[in-house]
């Protein structure tokens, strides 16, 4: 969201995270006000989205390839958004 949405814009931009959990599962949702989300989703090997391949596979690795999801959305405001679910898992305290 740097790199793409504030980073090329002389007047910056907006980048949100928010997190929360819903029948076992952790979303996390990223979004940005920049151009839009084209660029990210260009085939594998193309040059550019390796930092969001690089996440897609280390979730994998983590929770298994049915565990967990990583998407990609075009609001229709504008921007993008990518969106991580992930099994909700939390420790005991001792």
């Amino acid at each position: 969201a740097i790199k793409y949405a504030i980073a090329p814009r002389v007047e910056g931009g907006r980048v949100e995270i928010e997190a929360h959990v819903r029948d076992g599962r952790l979303i996390i949702r990223l979004s940005d006000d920049g151009p839009g989300c084209e660029l990210l989703q260009r085939p594998a090997g193309s040059g550019h989205g390796v930092g969001l391949a690089n996440t897609r596979e280390r979730l994998r690795v983590l929770y298994g390839e049915e565990a967990q999801s990583v998407r990609i959305e075009s609001p229709s405001g504008g921007g993008c958004r990518i969106v991580l679910e992930l099994p909700y898992r939390t420790r005991s305290r001792p």
